[in-house]
């Protein structure tokens, strides 16, 4: 009875990891200044994926699918990978002189990518670390 109350406190604090990601406030982008010349949309969202490599974090997901990994194996792997597969990030500013629209598709393509790569490398391990703990109390 004690287990089990320890095991759902645990996955009560591993998903206060995951959740405050994707309820944070999203800020709408700032319009181009008209007198810009545009990119055409291919354009701004090859930039848009760049600045997504360069500047997206993805640390909470790591830490949030390492713990699911640990808590519940490869299941709590597969829901963080899943929650962070189907992630909407944006991006918090456009640049000037892009089309906006086509910056954050090409933004959120590309985080999106980031989170759910990472999202399953830090389920793997924490699957690992599960497997591994598991063998040891059952070896006992």
């Amino acid at each position: 009875m004690r287990r089990n109350r320890r095991l759902v406190r645990v996955c009560a604090y591993a998903l206060l990891l995951v959740v405050p990601g994707r309820l944070r406030a999203r800020t709408t982008p700032a319009p181009a200044p008209a007198a810009a010349a545009e990119k055409d949309c291919n354009e701004s969202r090859e930039v848009g994926k760049a600045d997504a490599g360069r500047e997206h974090g993805t640390g909470g997901w790591m830490a949030g699918s390492l713990a699911g990994g640990v808590l519940l194996g490869l299941i709590g792997a597969g829901v963080v990978t899943a929650i962070a597969a189907t992630s909407d990030p944006e991006a918090e500013t456009v640049p000037p002189g892009v089309n906006a629209t086509c910056y954050q598709n090409g933004f959120t393509d590309k985080a999106r990518g980031k989170n759910t790569k990472t999202a399953i490398v830090g389920g793997l391990l924490g699957t690992v670390v599960f497997v591994v703990i598991y063998a040891s109390l059952s070896d006992e």
